[in-house]
């Protein structure tokens, strides 16, 4: 894996793409993995505020998360869930994320084409769990879907109403 030329072009080119879609001044950074020490259960990029956070680990963010196993990709607004794991154990961690999220959600409101979390990512390892607990609002679509532009759509206007609310401080 940490030399597969497919992982080190999802690290770079997918994080590019997202940005490129994003308005140039868009103060989000994007960074995407297929796993540190090996595959990822659930490959991802991630753009984050950097005035909240500049990994997946704390915080809220925007996530896709690819899930092979239903070849189906998940867009979230997202609470990070490593470090709450770290604090609390699985068990505790998965219902502080749960409970964090159903608390942003709230402060983020409803928007149109994302139902509340938390999200099936087809995974049972800790963090991927965390991942789910941790989903303040998504959206899923097939595989074969991702090129119709709905995704792109989706991703750019979730990434607008994130920045409008951290803007306005509300994480």
């Amino acid at each position: 894996m940490p030399g597969s030329p497919y992982a080190a072009r999802f690290r770079r080119d997918l994080p590019l793409a997202a940005q490129a879609s994003l308005p140039p001044e868009s103060p989000l950074t994007c960074r995407a993995s297929t796993g540190a020490r090996g595959w990822a259960a659930v490959p991802w990029l991630a753009c984050f505020d950097p005035r909240i956070t500049r990994s997946m680990r704390r915080g809220v963010y925007v996530a896709i998360f690819i899930v092979s196993a239903r070849a189906q990709v998940v867009l979230a607004l997202q609470h990070g869930a490593e470090d709450m794991l770290d604090r609390h154990g699985l068990q505790g961690g998965l219902q502080a994320l749960s409970a964090r999220a159903q608390n942003l959600r709230e402060v983020a409101g409803p928007i149109p084409g994302l139902r509340p979390g938390p999200s099936d990512l087809g995974a049972t390892a800790p963090l991927p769990r965390g991942y789910q607990a941790g989903t303040i609002l998504q959206a899923a679509w097939p595989a074969e879907r991702i090129c119709d532009g709905t995704l792109s759509v989706a991703f750019r206007d979730l990434a607008a109403r994130y920045l409008r609310l951290v803007d306005k401080g509300a994480f």
